[in-house]
């Protein structure tokens, strides 16, 4: 008998169920033989389609009798057999077995899976019944292009099966499963906070009710007299076993609340947990490939009842431990919503489509640093949200900022970039990817890390591809050799998802930011025109940096000639050129990654220059490069018609370097590049380049005291330049380069108080005082000279003795007198009123109590009440 691993699942199902399947685990594992040798494969495909591979590209199957596993060959229909070949480690494969074997895609099954599918999508429209009822629709009057938005709230009811057979049981606890679907703790990775997030607290998840003793709501725990369907059971038969025993504990009569005979997924949706491990992401046996089993139509007859769906996955991954949610929330996809899987389901498969970015295609394996692969499934992707009505994207029509916080911060947090003259129907969608909430599971995939800090994930749908509420939309062979959603990739230098044969599934490089590729317009590569090379003439550029809040700037113009400011980054100055030809801005050789200036093209003996003006004082930095005859043709910089000594000009093939320190004095100046050529040949690309320059001007930053008390202010940033002022001394003006961030801190002596900056426009408050020098700036602190003496029970009072602070107590007993630390003279003080006090020293200037600290005073004198004293020096 012969286990291999593609499925045909009209001979496992006699009643044709559909499979909603779910993706293979994208990183090698280790396949062990019965002689304790092993080696690494990889999992490949889903459940209509699944095979394993060596690294080798041959693929290999397991004999049923030795348990050994051996290279594969084709029959004749296309399913793969054993070849009586073994896989033995570190040796080559016969050369008479091919590689690239593929077992062939059960499409009658995915045909059937596509149906049910378009079913769920008619009872999602407004006014259909929900029930199974409306299965008997047809989606035949929805063409291509009707992937509408359909909202999906509410709530999931769910029962947990937990499986054991003849030859296997479980290892695991119904409490650690309920955890696991069903907790609603904040902080709590559980299916149910992961559907409250992704769907904006739209769609929530509960616990069946049942009445087996010991069990957790929503988890029974059932045996079936059957072996493992790894070894031979067919899934209805032990799936019909299970649903019967939980039918003991759950009253499913109840719950079909129609009375049409089935349990529909309004009433109750059905997941089983069977002994043993997950296909998908194991090399262990016995195992299950996670699905979502469903039935266009009829159902599975069990406890009285039809179950149109149900689905599984293996109770234990390759670390023998629960499995993780990923794959349990990728087939809720499917059972709660509808969704189609996003990664490739041609045959052969052509690329990894989403990849890691979306829980319906390699996301459901999201695993933070550290963690199992599925222990924290990336967000769903823009597109699904928006399908299921959760996303609400903002469309801006006209030339605007954008401003992204992370995707799952609101219900608008993606924008839509769509020109319905050109197309209603192809459109972009943007989104911020973070390393927040579920999205930290992008951290711990290959080629991602701890410090991955995000990027914007550009992607590009076309509602036309396959059908509606079907299977297909990202089915490459399927669509024109085009699929429906997919990334556009801002580099696929380490990683192109979309390649034909593709294996892997994203990286940091695939999002666009500043650092990586931060434009994206008709012009750039990748571009952002239609398929077919339509024009768009929309544009995102100036992407910043990954942040928690990224920003950019669209347009829907066409293109526009990068202007000389902009391409040396100072849009803010008026650049010229001229010579024998114009500097113009350009994209293509950059040391930014955005833009640059480049040098005309030109003749022997002729020269191009561009040249601005700056005020001092200052500093100028700038990065150049040359391509040019060596000794002969150069690039040169000038100040006031100057060469600057220190600043050679360069020659010759001369990468991308910086320039730095160039002091610029008080007053206006010109700068320049020159790129000239001598009287004969030219060599390279024969032009020069110029692109970030920075001016950094300063200004003075002048601290004032004011206040009848005292103290000291210093610059804590920067390190150098500092302010260092101390009261009653004098304070001169530092200065700072423009758009440098002074911090200044104030720090009292023993007897003051600091009550606060100002002016406000400048800084506000006692805390640290901020300042961005992009002015001269001027910021005083006041500093107070504090009372001696104060009573505990009038706070914001003050006294200057003692005895005035007695004669103001009322008659009550149990004031509290508080004394500052040192003061001076030791006042002699009659306590003569008929009322008891406490006389407490040792406070600081903010009547905070010091450590070890004293108050001293003169002689005291009790003629009437009572006095107690605390931290007081008497002389």
């Amino acid at each position: 008998m012969w286990k291999i691993l593609f499925v045909s699942l009209a001979l496992v199902f006699s009643c044709c169920p559909v499979l909603y399947a779910g993706p293979a685990l994208d990183i090698p594992l280790d396949f062990s033989q019965p002689d304790g040798t092993s080696f690494k494969a990889r999992k490949h495909g889903d459940e209509f389609q699944n095979w394993t591979e060596l690294e080798s590209g041959h693929s290999v199957v397991r004999n049923m009798t030795t348990r050994e596993w051996e290279y594969a060959l084709q029959n004749p229909d296309g399913t793969l057999r054993g070849s009586g070949k073994k896989v033995v480690p570190n040796r080559e494969a016969p050369r008479e077995i091919p590689p690239g074997l593929k077992p062939p895609r059960n499409y009658t099954a995915e045909k059937e899976h596509s149906k049910s599918l378009q079913n769920i999508y008619l009872q999602r429209m407004p006014g259909s019944s929900s029930t199974t009822s409306s299965q008997s629709k047809t989606v035949a009057s929805y063409a291509p292009g009707d992937w509408s938005p359909v909202p999906v709230s509410g709530n999931r009811n769910v029962l947990l099966i937990l499986v054991n057979f003849s030859d296997r049981t479980l290892l695991t606890t119904a409490a650690a499963w309920h955890d696991s679907v069903f907790s609603t703790t904040a902080g709590v990775k559980s299916v149910a906070n992961y559907y409250k997030d992704n769907s904006f607290n739209t769609l929530s998840v509960s616990p069946l009710a049942h009445n087996q003793a010991g069990s957790p709501a929503g988890v029974v725990t059932v045996s079936v007299p059957y072996v493992h369907p790894y070894n031979g059971t067919s899934e209805n038969t032990w799936v019909a076993a299970a649903i019967n025993a939980a039918g003991t504990f759950v009253n499913f009569a109840a719950l079909d609340s129609n009375s049409n005979g089935y349990i529909d997924r309004s009433e109750a949706i059905v997941y089983l947990i069977p002994a043993g491990y997950e296909e998908s992401g194991s090399s262990k046996t016995p195992s299950v490939w996670a699905h979502t089993a469903t039935y266009s139509s009829g159902g599975l007859l069990a406890a009285g009842k039809r179950f149109p769906a149900f689905g599984m996955n293996g109770e234990l991954n390759n670390s023998d431990i629960r499995h993780p949610i990923g794959v349990v929330a990728h087939e809720m996809g499917h059972q709660f919503c509808g969704l189609p899987d996003l990664y490739d389901t041609s045959n052969p498969v052509r690329n990894s489509g989403l990849g890691y970015f979306s829980l319906m295609a390699g996301g459901s394996w999201g695993r933070d640093s550290g963690e199992e692969s599925g222990a924290t499934p990336t967000n769903l992707d823009a597109w699904s949200r928006e399908y299921l009505g959760w996303t609400t994207p903002v469309t801006p029509a006209s030339a605007v900022p954008l401003v992204l916080a992370h995707s799952l911060s609101s219900p608008n947090s993606a924008y839509k970039i769509i020109n319905p003259p050109v197309s209603a129907s192809e459109y972009y969608l943007v989104e911020n990817r973070q390393p927040v909430g579920w999205d930290r599971g992008l951290r711990g995939k290959t080629g991602f890390s701890s410090s991955w800090a995000g990027g914007l994930l550009v992607m590009h749908i076309d509602i036309t591809a396959g059908t509606v509420g079907s299977n297909d939309i990202n089915r490459y062979t399927a669509n024109g050799g085009r699929q429906g959603v997919v990334p556009v990739q801002a580099s696929t230098a380490s990683c192109d998802m979309l390649a034909d044969g593709a294996t892997c599934s994203g990286r940091p490089t695939t999002l666009y930011y500043s650092g990586n590729n931060a434009d994206w317009s008709p012009l750039t590569t990748p571009n952002s025109n239609y398929y077919g090379e339509i024009v768009s003439n929309f544009s995102v550029l100036g992407i910043s940096s990954p942040a928690a809040s990224m920003t950019a700037n669209i347009s829907f113009a066409a293109p526009v000639v990068i202007q000389l400011p902009a391409a040396i980054d100072n849009d803010a100055w008026a650049v010229t050129t001229g010579g024998n030809g114009n500097w113009s801005g350009q994209s293509a050789n950059t040391h930014d990654g955005v833009d640059a200036a480049q040098s005309a093209a030109l003749l022997d003996n002729q020269s191009s220059w561009m040249r601005t003006t700056v005020n001092g004082p200052g500093t100028l930095n700038f990065w150049w490069k040359v391509s040019s005859e060596r000794n002969y043709d150069y690039l040169k910089f000038y100040l006031d018609g100057v060469e600057q000594a220190g600043v050679i000009g360069i020659s010759g093939e001369v990468g991308w370097n910086q320039v730095t320190g160039i002091n610029i004095p008080d007053g206006s100046h010109e700068i320049k590049w020159v790129y000239s050529k001598d009287a004969s040949t030219g060599l390279g690309s024969d032009a020069g380049w110029v692109d970030q320059v920075v001016f950094s001007g300063r200004y003075p930053l002048t601290f004032s005291f004011a206040g009848n008390g005292g103290g000291s202010v210093n610059s804590i940033i920067p390190v150098s330049p500092t302010i260092n002022c101390i009261s009653g001394s004098a304070c001169n003006p530092v200065d700072f380069s423009v758009g440098t961030d002074v911090v200044l801190t104030a720090l009292t002596d023993q007897n003051s108080t600091f009550t606060g900056w100002s002016p406000p426009s400048v800084c506000s408050g006692t805390g640290n005082c901020a300042v961005t020098m992009d002015s001269a700036k001027s910021v005083s602190g006041t500093f107070t000279l504090a009372p001696l003496v104060t009573v505990l029970e009038r706070p914001g009072v003050g006294f200057n003795t003692i005895a005035e602070a007695y004669g103001d107590l009322s008659t009550a007993d149990g004031s509290t007198i508080q004394i500052r630390i040192n003061t001076s003279p030791f006042e002699a003080v009659t306590f003569n009123r008929n009322i008891a006090i406490a006389l407490k020293g040792g406070f600081d200037a903010y009547f905070s109590p010091v450590n070890s600290g004293y108050s001293n005073m003169g002689t005291v004198t009790i003629s009437a009440g009572s006095l107690t004293a605390e931290r007081i020096v008497i002389y």
